[in-house]
């Protein structure tokens, strides 16, 4: 088989406009699957709601790595084994919390299995009703986070009005200077900060390593900012038709729009009958 290995980001790529994964792309890839191929979930979203829901239904929980979450900076095994952790410094995170209260928007942050907010709104309640993902109600985040500095903070999520300045905000949160953290727009209101050093594209690399995949063996499959560095490490890079342009100009090929069942496309065309 050329490729054995799909990266796939979940939102605004795999999963529907309508919460749902056509049954095109999950008879498909259930069948990459049987033919020895193996097809990995790659998303900012945690574990939670992922591996309990979704990988059972695309026949994927029984592969050794069905999941990369956090942006590529937590790998875990299908039983459990972390195989990779990139957090980043508590000091960063408490850093980020600050700017964001300062400039009135939402934020939260997590450690591998659990989301931690200071205090419960719609935003955090509607997110955990959309990825099933648990959280915690905390008081003041910062002080959570500067008396529980080992429990490990692989992401800092910040929520923006869809009408907002991102770049302004963008260049408030730079004005911070702080060492070794990225962040990406996953979404027209999600601005997620993770270690430089982890990312999607560092991801793929990490998991076809583990895997005995080479590069040239990778496709990955992406909408948005952060998917940039995945397309661009993949043998075969791919943006489905609602990605932003940028991924559309990086990538090898463009697939249809994440409502038209784009996987099952790149399966057909690119792995079939192997």
């Amino acid at each position: 088989m050329k490729y054995k290995l799909i990266f796939s980001d979940f939102d605004g790529t795999l999963l529907r406009s309508d919460g749902t994964i056509g049954k095109k792309s999950a008879d498909a890839i259930r069948d990459y699957v049987r033919r020895g191929g193996n097809f990995v979930v790659c998303t900012g979203r945690m574990n939670s709601g992922i591996n309990e829901k979704w990988c059972r239904y695309l026949g994927i929980d029984g592969e050794r790595i069905p999941f990369v979450g956090f942006q590529g900076a937590y790998i875990e095994s299908r039983d459990g084994e972390t195989l990779y952790t990139d957090f980043l410094s508590p000091d960063s995170v408490i850093k980020i919390i600050g700017k964001a209260e300062e400039l009135g928007l939402h934020v939260h942050t997590y450690d591998p299995h659990r989301v931690y907010i200071g205090r419960a709104d719609y935003i955090i309640r509607e997110y955990e009703r959309v990825t099933g993902a648990p959280f915690t109600e905390v008081g003041d985040l910062a002080d959570f986070v500067r008396s529980n500095r080992e429990l490990g903070y692989p992401k800092v999520m910040v929520v923006v009005s869809p009408d907002a300045d991102i770049e302004g905000i963008k260049a408030e949160f730079a004005s911070l200077a702080l060492e070794n953290v990225d962040s990406y727009m996953s979404s027209p209101i999600f601005l997620e900060f993770v270690s430089r050093t982890a990312g999607k594209g560092n991801a793929v690399r990490k998991v076809a390593s583990l895997l005995g995949a080479d590069m040239s063996e990778v496709i990955a499959v992406g909408d948005n900012q952060n998917d940039l560095s995945m397309i661009k490490a993949a043998g075969l890079g791919v943006a489905v038709g609602n990605a932003l342009p940028c991924l559309i100009e990086a990538a090898d090929f463009v697939a249809r729009d994440h409502d038209d069942d784009p996987i099952a496309e790149i399966i057909g065309k690119f792995c079939k009958g192997e």
